[in-house]
């Protein structure tokens, strides 16, 4: 999906801790729209 580009381009300019962060918030975003 583009969402998985979308975070591999993020998480690539990102450090790995702010990274892993982001990731779990994008994780709670989409339990909310599930």
């Amino acid at each position: 999906s583009h969402l998985d580009y979308f975070l591999k381009c993020s998480l690539g300019s990102i450090s790995e801790e702010q990274g892993e962060k982001f990731h779990q918030d994008i994780k709670d975003m989409e339990k909310r729209f599930q």
